[in-house]
This record gives C-alpha cells, structure tokens and sequence, in this order.
C-alpha cells in the first residue's frame, strides 16, 4: 500500500477519474533493461503511462 494517495489520470488530455487513493499491489525489483522494456510496452515515451517513485508504508508487504 502506499503511503500517499494518488489520482487515477487518464488519456492525452489528462482527464481526472478520481482524487485519488492509495496504492496497493506489489513491488518488484527491475534492471534498467526490463524498465526500458516495460516503458515501451506501455508507450510511456508517448504519453500513455507517466512513471515515478512510490513509497509505500511501513510494516506493509
């Protein structure tokens, strides 16, 4: 879970689904080459994904 919420946005012009809640999922460890390669796969070069850090709360796996 992470330990901000965060808005559900979607589509090039960035329509607002919800304010937002919090995360919750799991976490993987990633190389440099499988994060170029899931970015593709999601078109985050082209505006369709946007990609940043989350931190999740603690004691929550």
């Amino acid at each position: 879970m992470t330990s901000s919420p965060y808005p559900l946005v979607c589509g090039p012009y960035r329509v607002l689904f919800h304010k937002g809640k919090r995360v919750s999922g799991k976490f993987y460890a990633v190389t440099s080459f499988g994060l170029a390669k899931i970015d593709e796969l999601e078109d985050v070069f082209k505006g369709h994904y946007e990609r940043f850090p989350l931190c999740r709360r603690r004691g929550e796996h």
